[in-house]
């Protein structure tokens, strides 16, 4: 597989696979005390280490690689850039594109300033199921809105995790609900998080601890 052939050329870079899993590698730097990384979703690779060029130039001689960029302000649905000493990471491309698409096929996404009202209860609506085609409907949205917690949404977690119970069953309820999280996505499409850059600070009398000896 695609995985196992590249896993093996990175064993040859020295990289070896975190306890995360196969996606996930890493190797001691050369050029400072800390590690680089290597991580791929699929076919998508993005390198964090001070000199990424030239570990790719090793992946090239191995794999055809298109649509490379040396500081990425895309990937896997994620916009990033760069303010000052701080790297903002929104969704705002995939949840733009993905409302686009949403309102040609069904009607327009009114704008809506919280995902879920307090007052929701979908554990007790008691409204008509849907039909296969209104699950098919309910399904799309709880997916992409799953997904868009994976890429730093949390802000919509809280409703998606009540709805996405009812996934196999859904009622009329149930969508109107759903619906909503895409109403605040409308209306908040930016919104994402801050990685602050710089070195984090240890106070002193945390250097001298042993991991091995201090937590097992």
């Amino acid at each position: 597989s695609f995985q196992e052939l590249f896993g093996a050329t990175l064993s040859g870079m020295g990289f070896k696979p975190t306890r995360a899993g196969q996606d996930l590698w890493y190797r001691k730097s050369d050029d400072y005390e800390e590690y680089d990384y290597r991580a791929t979703h699929v076919d998508n690779i993005i390198i964090a280490a001070k000199r990424p060029v030239e570990y790719m130039t090793k992946i090239e001689h191995e794999f055809l690689v298109r649509n490379k960029e040396d500081s990425p302000s895309y990937y896997l649905g994620n916009t990033y850039k760069r303010i000052g000493k701080n790297l903002h990471v929104s969704s705002k491309k995939y949840v733009t594109q993905i409302l686009r698409r949403y309102q040609l096929k069904h009607e327009l996404v009114k704008k809506e300033n919280i995902p879920m009202s307090p007052d929701a209860h979908p554990e007790l609506d008691k409204s008509d199921f849907l039909s296969e085609e209104g699950i098919a409907h309910y399904q799309h949205i709880i997916g992409v809105s799953q997904w868009l917690i994976v890429a730093g949404r949390f802000d919509i977690n809280y409703a998606v995790c009540s709805l996405s119970r009812f996934s196999v069953a859904p009622r009329q309820g149930h969508l109107e609900m759903a619906q909503k999280i895409f109403g605040y996505l409308q209306k908040y499409p930016k919104r994402g998080y801050i990685i602050n850059l710089n070195p984090p600070v240890i106070d002193a009398k945390y250097e001298t601890v042993k991991v091995k000896e201090d937590f097992g």
